[in-house]
């Protein structure tokens, strides 16, 4: 067990309001793209975002827009396949700054 969820299962006040919007969260990205009749659009968005394929290419530039992309794909990923406590432990400022919300 991390800290943090160890913290959020005693109720600990301090971890308490982060897992309240994590779990918020959690939930709206499974009712914007968790039901079967927006299948078309993740397909849609993994071919754009280049899920399936690499996203290196020679030019820095065009190398770092779909490197943004490709982040855009695994953040709605990961919201729909992880629960509120691995997206709250992914997510904790203390292991990665870049990953606070």
């Amino acid at each position: 067990m991390s800290r943090i969820s160890d913290a959020v299962r005693a109720g600990e006040p301090w971890v308490q309001e982060a897992f309240d919007k994590v779990r918020l969260l959690h939930r709206a990205y499974g009712i914007a793209f968790g039901q079967d009749v927006v299948k078309p659009v993740l397909d849609d968005l993994a071919r754009f975002c280049r899920a399936k394929e690499s996203t290196f290419k020679p030019d820095a530039r065009e190398h770092a827009v779909l490197e943004g992309r490709r982040e855009v794909w695994l953040r709605i990923q990961r919201h729909l396949e992880m629960t509120p406590i691995e997206l709250l432990e992914y997510m904790n400022p203390e292991k990665d700054p870049h990953n606070a919300e």
